[in-house]
């Protein structure tokens, strides 16, 4: 055998599979690269697969040829067993920073238990269906309390736990699908702080499988939120109606595909596309380069772009019309906090030097006007790249 062992290969879709590589790791092949794992897991030397491949492929490709072959489909990526090319990063959860495991898988399955059999199929779809009138019943049908009738300590004690709740969401699914889910830790997006759940092996999963997995962290705070609300109706305590209304309007804004919330991975897997974002940009980019002005405005060229590559560039379009939204909205609401910024954050330093600052120091404008700055670079850097290319 001239790859790794315990490969798994599972379809994706019509024209790609799914290679395990191990739990934590998955590459999206299509059929000829998965022809030719298969090839090398059952060769006991290269100069016998380089035979078969011939074979298969209708080729008479030199021995020399098929080694750069194999190194250029598989190379890097700790499949080959004396793998010569340098490894490749992965981009599992890239984008979460300063991550901090808090429960490990045996843990976070045990807590998810109770949840596992709500993502039967059957039983998930009725439920979410049913928990989504209840809800909508309950948002028509009561007077959400006054802020002021509720103890903020009370609320907070009962919102910040759908933090946890949602990532056991995600574990139960992927536990009851027997796609061996991993942990749950802390990290930060941008500089959010935020939860996140191991569920990299969400991709050995059917298609139906993966949406309801990436559902499943949403489903268990809509759960939560339903239980709230009964909790509500038998003790008439107004903290337990104002928590359920608040985390069901939080789960609309997870919804949202432009950030990496559950909106986000549910639309790729509905479109059958794994890095989503990046594969959106890197046609955007395409597009608007010069070259491609350049050839549009001499009409020469031809509007041959697959169904795939057209709503590849308008998710990338909105995208970006949403970040720029974003950007103009947070100018238009603190234009004079943005100029005072650094001036802000020159006072907070000085305070912490001189161990005098105090909680009333860090308002949430501040947040605010730092997502604007790393927004606006990010943004910036990644225009002036695509315009360079």
């Amino acid at each position: 055998m001239l790859v790794k062992e315990n490969l798994q290969i599972r379809p994706f879709d019509a024209t790609s599979s799914v290679l395990q590589i191990d739990e934590n790791r998955h590459l999206l092949i299509n059929r000829a690269t998965t022809e030719l794992v298969h090839i090398l897991s059952e060769a006991t030397s290269l100069e016998a697969a380089h035979k078969v491949f011939n074979q298969s492929f209708n080729q008479t490709i030199s021995m020399q040829s098929f080694r750069d072959l194999v190194d250029e489909k598989l190379g890097g990526y700790q499949i080959i067993q004396e793998d010569a090319v340098p490894e490749k990063p992965s981009l599992k959860n890239a984008y979460l920073k300063l991550k901090i495991p808090l429960l490990n898988a045996r843990i976070a399955r045990y807590l998810s238990i109770p949840l596992q059999p709500f993502f039967k199929p059957l039983v998930f779809w009725f439920s979410v269906g049913a928990m989504i009138l209840f809800l909508l019943g309950m948002a028509i049908g009561f007077e959400s309390p006054s802020i002021n009738q509720v103890n903020y300590l009370n609320l907070m004690a009962l919102i910040y736990p759908t933090m946890l709740i949602h990532e056991l969401g995600h574990i139960a699914a992927c536990a009851k699908y027997k796609l061996k889910p991993g942990g749950i830790g802390f990290g930060f997006y941008f500089i959010l702080p935020v939860m996140y759940a191991e569920i990299t092996n969400i991709w050995m999963g059917t298609k139906e499988q993966r949406i309801i997995a990436n559902l499943g962290g949403i489903f268990a705070e809509v759960l939560y939120a339903v239980i709230l609300s009964i909790v509500y109706l038998i003790s008439q305590s107004p903290v337990c109606l104002f928590a359920s209304l608040s985390i069901s309007v939080f789960v609309l804004w997870e919804f949202n595909p432009f950030v990496r919330f559950d909106g986000y991975w549910l639309l790729s897997d509905l479109t059958n596309t794994p890095n989503l974002l990046l594969k959106s940009k890197q046609v955007l980019s395409k597009v608007m380069r010069r070259s491609f002005l350049h050839s549009w405005r001499k009409n020469n060229f031809k509007v041959n772009a697959s169904r795939r590559e057209m709503l590849l560039f308008a998710y990338g379009f909105l995208n970006t019309f949403f970040i720029l939204l974003v950007l103009g909205y947070t100018l238009m609401s603190y234009q004079k906090e943005i100029i005072r910024f650094p001036f802000s954050i020159y006072q907070i330093v000085v305070k912490v030097s001189q161990l005098n600052l105090h909680i009333q120091d860090l308002h949430v404008q501040l947040i605010h006007i730092l997502l604007f700055y790393i927004l606006a670079i990010r943004f910036l850097i990644s225009q002036l790249k695509s315009l360079l290319r």
